[in-house]
Formats: C-alpha cells, structure tokens, sequence
C-alpha cells in the first residue's frame, strides 16, 4: 500500500470519490475540496478557486470526458480539452438552483446510457435533465428524498439508493412517477439505508447498506454480512474491478476474541468467498481502480 495523507498535499483524509480524468490524473473528493494527483504531486482546489463548494462529495466522468462535481453547494462542470491545467476551474460551467435543480446539496451523479443526467441531492429527492429539469421526491414513489447512490444497471433500469430504501425505474424511455420500485428489508435487503451500489459482471446489482450487502439478481436479493467474510456489516462503499472481482469498502474488522486481530474496512469476493485485508486500521469510504 502507498498511504497519501494531507503531508503530501491532500486536503483531508475524508475520501468520498475518486476518478480518473482523459489524460491519467486522478481527482479525489474531500470535505475540504478536491484534489488531483498527476503521478507527481497533489493539487487542491477549493471554492477560491472556482469550486461551487468546499464539501466536494461526488465525482462522475460522462461520456465526453467531462468531470462533474457535486458539492454541498451546487455543480462544477470542467472539460480537459479547453480547462487550463493550472486554474481549471477558473471558466468552469456551474450548476446551481437559479438553473433549474431542486437543490444544490448534490450527493450523486450519473449519466445514463441514454446521456441524461441524474443528480441526486441530500434532502430534495432526484434531478432528471433531458434538455429541461425534472424532479422525483417521495410524492412521485421514492423511499426517501435523501439520495446516497445512483447506478444504471446492464439492461437500462435506473437504481437509488436512499437512506430509507432502494428504489429502482424500469421504464426505458422518458421515466416516470409510475414506474418507481421500491426494495425495503421485507423484500430481503439487509438494511434499509442504502450507502453505495455497483453492478457487476453478470449484470447483478450489489447494493451496500448499514447492516450488510445485497445481491438483486433480477428476482430477489442474497446477502452478505460479517458472518460471510465481510470486515464489518458498515458497508460504505462498492466497486467492481476488471476482472469480476467485488471490493466493499467497510467498518474497521476486530477479531473476537482476540482484539488485536483486526483488519483494514476493506473486503474482496472472487465470486466464491470473501477474503478480508490486512492492513492499518482504516475505514474505507470509497474505492476506485484505474
């Protein structure tokens, strides 16, 4: 493992994404700005530099090689082909409530195979843009208006996960308030705040949650928990890897009964079992392969 800490010029140890950009650099999101590593050295960039906001909580890379930033106070939006490298968010196009979007405390964003795009906000429920704003709360079938996650899966279905439940829209042209899913623990996820969400080689959807992971695969959901190999039941976050494999990025795993067996909050299953990894105590909060 290579440790990166704020020594070495990240703004802080809260990691909530982390991408890789059309020329190789990597950018992290922080509560205190992102950050972007070149192979070199780390820059950090903040709302003196052009961020709509500081708490930086997620980063998405559409189609065209642009990054979004959600932020706790609206969207950045910067392309690499035009930015200047040193000041790149110094022209970048933002995206707030005077354009449209229910909120600016953006927490998820993805882009669909169609290219619209989803934001998916802390307490105002789910943005759709196809050249106008749509929004989707509660009152339109959500389980919560508190978006944590937003995953397409290999046929098209749009997943959010929600502090109260994952819902799920099959309808593959323009969605609507009719199509929402809703999927609680009576449906046999293993916890009802939904934390992270993945699809994996086979089109299953992986979902993370409080309580443990749930596997929907197009019937009903089969569980993980510490009992299978997890490093804790705290499932933060989710990422499949190049070759099948799933990482779920957990709580910090204390042996019982010897307390000083313990276990990075980090967890791989080769489709088979679950293997934990050793490492410092750490809990994972996000996970990325480049």
């Amino acid at each position: 493992w290579v440790v990166f800490t704020t020594d070495d010029g990240i703004p802080n140890g809260n990691i909530n994404s982390i991408v890789e950009d059309s020329i190789g650099n990597i950018w992290i999101a922080t509560s205190n700005g992102t950050a972007r590593f070149d192979g070199n050295k780390w820059d950090t960039f903040t709302v003196a530099d052009g961020l709509t906001g500081n708490n930086v909580q997620t980063i998405m890379v559409d189609n065209q090689w642009r990054l979004w930033f959600g932020t706790n106070s609206g969207v950045n939006v910067i392309d690499m082909a035009w930015s200047v490298l040193e000041r790149p968010f110094e022209n970048s196009w933002q995206i707030t409530t005077k354009d449209g979007i229910v909120s600016d405390n953006i927490q998820a964003i993805l882009e669909d195979g169609n290219g619209r795009l989803w934001l998916g906000t802390s307490s105002r429920g789910v943005n759709f843009s196809d050249r106008s704003w749509q929004i989707f709360t509660t009152e339109s079938g959500l389980a919560d208006n508190s978006i944590t996650a937003i995953t397409e899966d290999k046929i098209g279905n749009l997943w959010v996960g929600t502090l109260n439940g994952l819902c799920r829209n099959s309808a593959f042209g323009i969605p609507n308030s009719e199509e929402w899913d809703v999927f609680t623990i009576a449906d046999g996820l293993p916890g009802n705040e939904v934390r992270s969400l993945t699809v994996d080689k086979s089109g299953n959807v992986w979902v993370g949650t409080d309580k443990g992971i749930g596997v929907f695969d197009g019937i009903g959901f089969h569980q993980y928990t510490q009992r299978d190999g997890l490093s804790s039941n705290s499932v933060n976050t989710l990422a499949t890897d190049s070759a099948g494999n799933i990482w779920a990025g957990t709580g910090v795993f204390i042996g019982e009964p010897d307390p000083f067996e313990r276990f990075v909050g980090l967890s791989k299953f080769d489709g088979t079992n679950w293997f934990r990894i050793p490492a410092i105590d750490a809990i994972a909060s996000t996970l990325f392969e480049d």
